[in-house]
Parts: C-alpha cells; structure tokens; sequence
C-alpha cells in the first residue's frame, strides 16, 4: 500500500472526523479528476496506445474492488494503525 495510508493517520485528518464513505468518495473524486487530466494530452496529441478509448471490463472490476477496499481502509487505519491495516 506504500505512504497512502499515512496521511489518514495525520492529526488534522483525525481531528477532521470524516466519515469512511465521504472520505473516499472524496479520494475517487481526485483520482478521477487526475486521471482525465494525464488522458486529455494523451488523447489530444494522438500519443494513446489505440488513438481512441477502449473500453475495459477489467476496469469495472478493478473499481469494484478498490472502493470497498478503500473504504474499509479508511474506517481501519485510525483503529489499528497503518501497519496492521
């Protein structure tokens, strides 16, 4: 999992007292948005691997499983602490 979970840790974080569900719609969110700002110079100077989207189902997968993995990461780590999450 690397650094991610450490700033869940951090004080302001904690002190915060988000709720797990909101606290990774947020992290979606700034994923999403990044995500699409590395693809639109990708996309605009043809550079992409096909020169259009492709679609995957191995995406929808892979989301499925990282939202709930997320979120239970989140709830986890000010409990246990980063290395037991």
């Amino acid at each position: 999992m690397g650094t991610y979970p450490v700033p869940i840790k951090a004080k302001t974080v904690r002190d915060a007292d988000v709720h797990p569900i909101i606290f990774q719609c947020y992290k979606s969110f700034w994923v999403f948005t990044t995500g699409v700002c590395f693809l639109i110079p990708a996309f605009g100077f043809g550079t992409s691997k096909t020169g259009s989207f492709e679609f995957s189902w191995w995406a929808v997968v892979s989301a499925a499983a990282w939202v709930p993995s997320g979120v239970c990461t989140i709830f986890s780590v000010p409990l246990l602490g980063v290395s037991m999450a």
